[in-house]
């Protein structure tokens, strides 16, 4: 939205190849944020760290990935109550990761690539501050917390549930996976066009 500093953090070989950094500009505007990757990282979290001189501050984060189209869109200004906000799906596969809820409706557990409950994740994470995020994923690559040997983003949040952070979900209505070239395809024969009329 308008009101949001876009950042995106895109590898060098796609900038290189595929001119990613043009299509982002053409397609958001020219005030977006670009940090490029001079190559491979170990993961989510380590990825959105090298964006830490623009999100090391008390405004909200919200991380997202781009192969994941969802409804409702969320709206980080009507987050209260909680240091963080995952939004979620009912789901079985361990292909996601998931948030395991306590009595009080906050979340208790994550876990990426395990099934602790069935509320999935939808591929977008909020952090109420900036600066929690950039403290706690630096304690992260601290003590090592890899899954399949990469930092994720949803076992973060476990590192706040430490330290007494209310983490909340925020369950989704519908979700499409733009994962693969045909599942892309697919979203923009058969359902982009339908949603932009709604």
């Amino acid at each position: 939205t308008e009101e949001c500093n876009q950042i995106f953090v895109i590898r060098r070989d796609t900038v290189e190849n595929n001119e990613m950094d043009v299509v982002l500009r053409s397609k958001f505007g020219d005030d977006i944020t670009v940090v490029i990757a001079e190559q491979e990282t170990e993961g989510t979290v380590s990825s959105c760290l090298l964006a830490e001189r623009y999100i090391d501050n008390d405004l909200p984060l919200s991380i997202t990935t781009l192969d994941m189209y969802f409804e409702p869109h969320f709206d980080p200004a009507k987050v209260t109550n909680s240091d963080g906000v995952v939004l979620t799906f009912d789901a079985d596969n361990p292909a996601y990761s998931y948030s395991q809820l306590g009595e009080d409706g906050y979340v208790v557990k994550t876990a990426e690539k395990e099934v602790i409950s069935n509320h999935a994740h939808a591929g977008l994470y909020h952090f109420a501050k900036g600066s929690d995020f950039v403290r706690l994923a630096k304690e992260m690559i601290r003590r090592n917390i890899r899954v399949k040997n990469e930092f994720y983003v949803a076992p973060l949040y476990n590192l706040f549930i430490e330290e007494g952070m209310k983490i909340s979900i925020q369950p989704i209505d519908r979700l499409w996976s733009m994962g693969t070239p045909d599942e892309r395809r697919y979203f923009l024969e058969n359902e982009y066009a339908d949603l932009q009329h709604q």
